[in-house]
């Protein structure tokens, strides 16, 4: 009797408990059939804004040609290369200018050579000129000519060119003795000399007639510092006026 109790008791308390089981179950089938519907409802949606599907056609794609990026500018030349070209052009013009001026110098040098040249063939012929007065005054006095400021006494006298030759060469001795050629520097000149005496060999006056003008001075020098030899009365008057060509040897 009292199991039948029991059994009566748990069936009313068991009763409640299916009916909220129950409950719970179709409020779960419910909550699952809404969000099923609510998910078919928001396909394709995204945040709640529908999106719309585009279908794009590969074929059409490829006749449509890309648009071109606008040429990209050159980059100018780097500031460095500037200063450089105008270095180059620099170094340029200077090489010009220096051509120039060697250009010049040579052509200055080639009209100092000629003009040079032309005041050597000048001096050349003055002292070809000079030395055929100074032979033909030789020429005079070698010949045998009786010399015009003598008149016709020396010939009565009979002087002989021997007796003025050794005269000559005397005086000519005299005054190598007294010239001074260093090193030979007026080796190969010569001088022609005016000589004036009085009868006892003093030098009355010595002047140039002709040839090397530094020699002519050296020779006047020594001349004049010379003591010329007394001439015998016999050829005084060929000789107180004579020529002599002075070579320093």
């Amino acid at each position: 009797m009292s199991d039948k109790l029991n059994l009566k008791t748990k069936l009313k308390l068991s009763l409640p408990m299916i009916i909220s089981i129950t409950l719970h179950g179709l409020l779960i089938i419910l909550l699952g059939y809404k969000l099923m519907q609510d998910s078919e409802l928001n396909y394709g949606d995204i945040n709640g804004q529908s999106i719309d599907a585009i279908m794009i056609d590969t074929s059409a794609m490829k006749g449509i040609q890309p648009t071109e990026e606008p040429p990209k500018e050159q980059p100018t030349e780097q500031p460095i290369q500037q200063p450089l070209k105008d270095l180059e052009e620099d170094l340029t013009k200077i090489t010009e200018i220096q051509k120039q001026e060697e250009a010049k110098k040579e052509l200055q040098r080639q009209e100092e050579a000629k003009k040079k040249e032309e005041a050597k063939k000048a001096k050349k012929a003055e002292e070809l000129k000079k030395q055929k007065q100074v032979d033909k005054i030789l020429g005079g006095l070698t010949s045998g000519t009786p010399n015009t400021s003598s008149g016709s006494s020396a010939s009565r006298k009979g002087v002989s060119n021997g007796e003025l030759g050794k005269y000559n060469t005397l005086v000519k001795n005299a005054i190598s003795n007294k010239f001074s050629n260093p090193n030979k520097l007026y080796s190969g000149r010569h001088c022609v000399l005016e000589i004036q005496i009085a009868s006892d060999g003093f030098l009355i006056d010595v002047k140039s007639k002709g040839g090397d003008e530094a020699l002519c001075r050296e020779a006047i020098s020594a001349t004049k510092a010379t003591v010329i030899p007394k001439p015998s009365s016999s050829i005084y008057d060929e000789v107180k006026t004579m020529i002599i060509d002075f070579q320093p040897k």
